[in-house]
């Protein structure tokens, strides 16, 4: 997960949440990268946590650092 690709995806996140019911998140195996991109943008979108820990750390640390540097989002 590159800073490009993050900030990717938490684009597309805050351009399609308004318009839509459902967030699909998805990858190949389906296992730790998508919960990683699940976790973080329920905490951006405000929505409460789901019990599950098996997530892509460095994923998901991505992802806050990219939000937490660009502000335009």
């Amino acid at each position: 997960m590159t800073e490009g690709q993050a900030a990717e995806i938490i684009q597309f996140i805050k351009e399609h949440t308004d318009d839509v019911d459902t967030l699909l998140i998805h990858c190949f195996a389906g296992i730790s990268r998508s919960r990683a991109v699940e976790r973080f943008a329920r905490e951006i979108l405000a929505l409460p946590p789901m019990n599950d820990n098996i997530y892509n750390e460095y994923v998901y640390s991505t992802l806050n650092r990219v939000w937490n540097i660009r502000v335009e989002f």
